[in-house]
């Protein structure tokens, strides 16, 4: 599956917004490396290889997934943190954007904190 893939993770907290998270996935020919940058005013980098099988596993879960359109939860509320997802391949792109805790978004939850997990993120909505 090692085809020209990029996945960004974008969390911008609505109230402080200079502590935003940016984390790039990519595969370069060789290996999954996960890029980015953190915490107040991106002082924190990653940058961080992922096994194939680990980064290969977590994507084919995403791409076996149903999930609604437009989950009706997304029409109320507007506090929190976004959080966005952009799959690039050569062909096509695809950005999914949704705030904290919204039913429908679990799958996409989980895989955004994979994406923290590789990079030891330590983020926590709480902490800003």
């Amino acid at each position: 599956m090692n085809e020209l893939i990029s996945i960004t993770l974008n969390i911008d907290p609505t109230d402080f917004p200079q502590s935003k998270t940016q984390l790039v996935l990519e595969h370069d020919g060789e290996n999954w490396i996960l890029d980015g940058k953190y915490g107040l005013y991106d002082e924190e980098v990653v940058n961080t290889i992922v096994p194939d099988n680990v980064a290969n596993k977590a994507i084919n879960r995403l791409r076996n997934h149903k999930m609604p359109v437009l989950p009706l939860s997304m029409l109320t509320g507007v506090d929190g943190s976004t959080t966005s997802l952009t799959f690039r391949t050569i062909n096509d792109c695809h950005k999914f954007s949704w705030r904290e805790d919204k039913e429908g978004y679990e799958t996409l939850d989980k895989f955004a904190n994979k994406l923290l997990e590789w990079g030891n993120v330590e983020y926590k909505p709480e902490m800003y």
